[in-house]
């Protein structure tokens, strides 16, 4: 009997079910790929997220700043929850693979499982089948996404939540099922509790939710009263998670009067110019407010121990010694010039490679990308004037990715722009991920998503095999040598 109830289950997995396990297989074994043979170090901040982990492995539960790990950064009143979990699932670690390869191995399953929360996802978004195969396609072969979750980063679990909450949401806003609320919260708390650069996104899901449910949300405390094992435990979680966040934020609101405290906060400065990053930020930042001279300063620079960072330091002092001098000769960009520029940037960094070297897409090769956003626009605009308006919930999932990219190019990047006078400067195409999942599908949505079903495979399959051969494919042809390395060493 058993037998044949597994050839009904596969005479079920029709052939989109087909295309997602192909897909997922082959995004696994190109992260697997990538995490054996990526040279240590080279993805984005790497060293200092493995250096956490260790440290946290080392740990019963929270450490603290010390001499000892000053060169990681700040480790005291920060988001804790990925280096949490994986220096406890280090501490496990009885293989013989060396522990950066392992914990890249780790977040390549983090990498699978946010493709599989996302396929989930799109199957509530879009009832097309060459929109949700499109959108997978999209999704699990761009360049910079594959390279992340084959690195160790906390984005990964940052991205895997953000997955898991807008799957909430969009659960809760098709099915008006009450229970999807308790996701979406253990999601976003658990997300706050990873990296502050959760918290924006956060308030936006909230805001969506708000929005569009204000009145069901008085249906919450009835789901305790018609209590399952499943509710209870994620009841549980929620309520654990918001213990942790209120102890974290809280104290460091109470404490420091911000809810991540500043560098020179908790660290002498001594302990400040120990760590390259933070040495880096410092001199900079106290030769811009006037309290060091601009020789002083760049003889600081030269003690940090990492040339790339002394040589960052340097040029930073230059171009702002250029600017007190008028030198630079022309006026910062406003807030609206600075849209395009940033945008631009943006799309070099999400579909090339960006760590401590880079691999990036000629003009040309970007203007393939723009054209299929350029048309799903086009569709979009072309509908909505023919009065084929879009849904309530894709005009909710417009607003969460339009919103959040907003907050991340106005209130974070066009900032640290205007103070540093450098354009690309903490611009990175990964910091966009969260919201992967509504880009893309209305991106898969709109371009794939009109005209008979022959120009709608046709599309799909032309920009599909695109973004096949300009991620990993690229990759290898351009990328030097040195990009890769033993990473057990």
């Amino acid at each position: 009997m058993a037998p044949g109830g597994a050839r009904a289950r596969l005479r079920r997995f029709d052939a989109e079910s087909w295309a997602f396990a192909a897909l997922l297989l082959y995004f696994g074994a190109r992260g697997v790929y990538l995490a054996l043979s990526l040279a240590p170090g080279m993805p984005p901040d790497e060293i200092v997220h493995a250096g956490l982990c260790a440290l946290y492995a080392r740990s019963a539960w929270l450490p603290t700043d010390s001499a000892e790990t000053v060169r990681l950064g700040l480790v005291s009143q920060q988001p804790y929850l990925y280096y949490l979990l994986m220096g406890k699932l280090l501490r496990m670690d009885f293989t013989p693979l060396g522990d950066l390869v392992f914990l890249r191995l780790v977040n390549v399953a983090l990498g699978c499982a946010t493709v599989v929360v996302a396929w989930r996802w799109i199957r509530l978004f879009s009832a097309e089948r060459v929109v949700r195969i499109f959108f997978l396609v999209l999704l699990t072969n761009t360049l910079m996404w594959t390279a992340l979750f084959a690195s160790v980063s906390y984005d990964n679990l940052v991205n895997l939540l953000a997955a898991t909450a807008l799957y909430a949401l969009t659960r809760q806003l098709r099915t008006g099922e009450p229970g999807a609320l308790l996701g979406l919260g253990v999601a976003i708390l658990a997300g706050t509790l990873t990296k502050t650069a959760f918290l924006p996104l956060a308030a936006i899901l909230v805001a969506g939710l708000v929005a569009n449910q204000g009145r069901r949300l008085a249906r919450l405390p009835g789901l305790l009263r018609r209590a399952t094992l499943p509710r209870l435990a994620a009841a549980g979680a929620l309520l654990v998670l918001l213990a942790c966040n209120l102890a974290l934020y809280g104290e460091n609101l109470l404490r420091f009067g911000h809810l991540v405290p500043a560098p020179t906060q908790l660290l002498s400065e001594t302990e400040l110019m120990r760590n390259p990053n933070l040495a880096r930020d410092h001199i900079v930042g106290r030769y811009r407010q006037g309290e060091l001279g601009f020789e002083e300063a760049v003889s600081q620079a030269r003690s940090i121990p990492e040339p790339s960072l002394q040589r960052d330091t340097i040029y930073l002092l230059s171009v702002e010694q250029q600017r007190r001098s008028g030198a630079l000769g022309s006026q910062p960009l406003s807030r609206l010039d600075y849209a395009p520029a940033w945008g631009l940037m943006m799309s070099k960094r999400i579909f090339g490679f960006m760590g401590h070297d880079s691999v990036f897409h000629p003009a040309g090769a970007l203007a393939v990308y723009w054209s299929l956003a350029l048309l799903a626009a086009a569709v979009f605009v072309g509908r909505a004037f023919a009065g084929a308006l879009p849904s309530c919930l894709e005009w909710t999932m417009l607003s969460i990715a339009a919103l959040y990219a907003l907050v991340l190019m106005q209130l974070v990047n066009y900032p640290v722009y205007r103070s540093s006078n450098v354009l690309i400067l903490a611009v990175q195409g990964r910091y966009l991920f969260p919201v992967m999942l509504p880009l893309y599908g209305l991106l898969a949505r709109f371009a794939v998503g009109w005209g008979p079903a022959p120009l709608r495979w046709t599309l799909a399959a032309v920009f599909g095999a695109w973004f096949v051969a300009a991620e990993l494919p690229f990759f290898l042809w351009q990328a030097g040598p040195h990009f890769f390395g033993d990473p057990g060493v």
